[in-house]
C-alpha cells in the first residue's frame, strides 16, 4: 500500500493532501517493518532475505521521513 498511498497523494494535487497520504504511507511502512520482524522472529523465511528486506524497508522509511521534513510537515 506504500506506493499506492504516494500515488494517491500526488494525484490529489495539493501539498497538504500529498503530506497526508505520505504520512499514511509512512504508517504502512512501519506496519511492513513489524510484519517482517515477526517473519524473522518466527523463522518463516531465510534470515538473509528478511534482513535484506528490512534494510530496504528502513531505507523507504528514511526517504519518507526526509521528504516529509523537506515539505515542512
Amino acid at each position: 500500500s506504500i506506493p499506492a498511498n504516494l500515488a494517491e497523494g500526488y494525484g490529489l494535487g495539493t501539498t497538504a493532501q500529498l503530506v497526508r497520504c505520505m504520512r499514511i504511507a509512512l504508517g504502512s511502512a512501519y506496519e511492513l517493518e513489524t510484519h517482517l520482524r515477526f517473519v524473522g522472529d518466527m523463522q518463516l523465511a531465510p534470515t538473509n532475505r528478511v534482513d535484506r528486506t528490512l534494510s530496504e524497508c528502513d531505507r523507504a522509511i528514511g526517504l519518507l521521513i526526509g521528504t516529509l521534513r523537506g515539505l515542512g510537515a
